[in-house]
């Protein structure tokens, strides 16, 4: 998995201070980084996007169907207008409640695999998986110890799967092969509360029967991105 606004490629840190606007340390650099990521889902269109919001919206009784060779689904962005995560109000970086974006690395000709049955699937989604919605890669992020749960606050996740207490990316969007103009998925998550001037590790992660979830280093981890924030103050404290 990876995650933006990432400046530094080589930085998995989110530091800004929030009482400055520009500079390195402002918060600008990151929702300009994360608008220019966006960007690039608004390009002129293309006769192989499909719209494929029929197939997972929250009351549709259809299943998942193979698009025919270089076709993908279209990812619309309007479906977070709604949301924080807008360039109208900063993505929150002003206001120190960031969003940022989560998503799968493509992998080229890559399908999710659904859960055979309940009794297969983790229990970290348990609540939320339903046979009528198994086709989708569910996403989760939270802090990666006790401390930075402790100081993570609340979070949403906004996506296709419209609950804000995971994140959904409907196997419709795979698979990956190189398509012209291809969108890839995401999933946003919106930090509403995060304790200021502390470092809090965040840890996001992605489910379904095909992706490994081997424990141990997270070096050797599949379908889960580590990033951190940092978000100062000049009484280095919450504002």
């Amino acid at each position: 998995m990876g995650f933006r606004p990432q400046p530094n490629v080589e930085r998995n840190l989110i530091n800004y201070n929030l009482q400055t606007a520009d500079g390195i340390q402002g918060w600008k650099t990151y929702r300009n980084a994360l608008h220019r990521h966006l960007l690039e889902y608004k390009k002129g269109g293309s006769e192989d996007r499909v719209d494929c919001s029929h197939i997972y919206s929250a009351n549709s009784s259809e299943e998942h169907h193979e698009l025919e060779d270089g076709q993908f689904c279209e990812f619309d962005l309007k479906m977070f207008d709604d949301t924080p995560c807008t360039w109208d109000q900063d993505y929150g970086y002003a206001r120190g409640n960031p969003c940022v974006i989560v998503k799968l690395n493509r992998i080229y000709n890559w399908k999710p695999v659904a859960y055979e049955s309940e009794e297969h699937v983790p229990e970290e989604i348990m609540e939320y998986w339903s046979e009528e919605r198994k086709d989708f890669i569910y996403v989760t992020c939270e802090g990666e110890n006790e401390a930075d749960r402790d100081n993570i606050g609340a979070i949403d996740l906004y996506s296709p799967f419209n609950n804000k207490s995971i994140g959904g990316i409907p196997f419709s969007f795979y698979p990956f092969r190189n398509q012209p103009g291809y969108q890839q998925p995401l999933v946003f998550a919106h930090f509403k509360d995060l304790h200021k001037g502390v470092l809090i590790n965040v840890e996001c992660r992605a489910f379904a029967a095909n992706i490994d979830r081997q424990q141990g280093d997270r070096a050797f981890q599949r379908g889960s991105v580590h990033f951190e924030f940092l978000i100062d103050t000049p009484a280095g404290g919450r504002p």
